[in-house]
């Protein structure tokens, strides 16, 4: 374990407790998705599948409509999508909305592709014969959520934990957190005591 990586450190009577970054998470797109992302960028690697065909189109939206909502059979086969915008400055970023706050200009972002899901697919996913308009925002939700996890693998925005006992021995570590109170519920004894009085302050 690199000390260059360690976000927070405690010692208690009977071991340590360190937040680390996981400088090697597991990449969210690797998982069973909801979503599908597919993407085109010049110099990275994105998403799920590789937006092919993109230059020959005037713009992303033709180019779903052509390569992706016409070849699945159309508009009601498609149960929800969304843009994908990429920010690349000092590091990646990822959202639905674009990145003009950020920069109004649009120098170091701009549109990469979508994410979309099925009819098929949501039905296979909820075990269910129609989607309803419940489930349908239940759905942009699930895909919106997969954005966001997607964005902090991007941004190097996840965590772990490292327990050593008084002679350095590490007893207890687990990565792969998108937040670190969520470590709680992997934490017990001194350690959870002391992670949580650690959020507190940082919430007070």
């Amino acid at each position: 374990m690199s000390l260059s990586n360690v976000l927070y450190s405690k010692k208690g009577k009977r071991e340590t407790l360190y937040i680390v970054l996981d400088d090697n998470p597991q990449n969210p797109r690797q998982d069973d998705n909801l979503g599908i992302m597919v993407c085109r960028h010049r110099e990275y690697l994105l998403g799920d599948e590789m937006a092919k065909y993109a230059e020959w189109y005037d713009s992303w939206q033709e180019w779903f409509e052509g390569e992706i909502v016409k070849p699945l059979g159309g508009w009601e086969n498609i149960v929800a999508y969304f843009p994908l915008f990429l920010l690349d400055h000092s590091s990646l970023a990822i959202n639905t909305t674009g990145f003009r706050a950020y920069d109004p200009y649009g120098f170091d972002w701009g549109q990469v592709g979508f994410i979309y899901t099925t009819r098929e697919k949501v039905c296979r996913w909820f075990n269910i014969k129609r989607v309803t308009e419940k489930t349908k925002r239940k759905v942009e939700q699930i895909l919106l959520a997969e954005v966001k996890e997607y964005d902090k693998y991007l941004r190097n925005e996840y965590f772990g934990f490292v327990i050593k006992d008084n002679r350095g021995k590490i007893i207890s570590s687990e990565y792969g957190f998108t937040a670190i109170e969520d470590m709680l519920d992997y934490l017990s004894g001194e350690s959870k005591k002391m992670l949580q009085e650690h959020l507190n302050k940082k919430t007070a």
